[in-house]
């Protein structure tokens, strides 16, 4: 078991993008839209910083907006295995951890292997918000669900998790 610390750097539909990363990830927008992205920051080093190389290099306009340098030595990314898993902010599961990749742009080693630079992908727990809660009544601020609800929600996550890593692996990059 591994904890850390990240923050989502990115949505794929963010207004600053318009539909650009439809044409990067060769999906529609209604399946990606709501996709958050964050970068495996080496603390300090800008040219492991691959969220502010990659929209700096396509889409200059956005300037520096999106680039920092990680959040501190407790940041971590998502590696082999991580899929389906839940994201916490505040204690509550916000996002399930669906894939993670690299770019040429700020990968230390320019293999795909959970190292500085790559970046990782989450979907949002509201995107399939009315299928949880058809599974767990109440999981969004009801009653308090039995272990064995629990077991199944968390259950519910991993094949969405799941679902989404088959679909973004059929997609081949340009």
């Amino acid at each position: 078991m591994r904890e850390g610390s990240n923050r989502f750097e990115i949505a794929l539909g963010d207004p600053d993008f318009g539909n650009f990363w439809t044409g990067f990830f060769f999906w529609p927008q209604s399946q990606i839209g709501d996709a958050w992205i964050s970068d495996f920051d080496r603390v300090g080093f800008a040219e492991n910083d691959t969220m502010c190389l990659l929209t700096g290099t396509l889409l200059p306009e956005l300037g520096s907006r999106y680039c920092d340098t990680g959040i501190g030595p407790r940041e971590v990314g998502v590696v082999p295995g991580d899929s389906g898993g839940p994201n916490f902010v505040d204690g509550r599961i916000v996002s399930v951890t669906s894939f993670f990749g690299r770019v040429a742009l700020g990968d230390t080693d320019q293999i795909l292997n959970g190292t500085w630079g790559e970046f990782s992908g989450f979907v949002p727990v509201h995107r399939n918000r009315a299928w949880i809660e058809s599974l767990v009544p109440g999981a969004f601020g009801g009653a308090i669900p039995e272990p064995a609800s629990w077991a199944m929600m968390l259950a519910g996550f991993a094949l969405v998790g799941v679902a989404m890593r088959r679909q973004a692996g059929r997609a081949s990059p340009a």
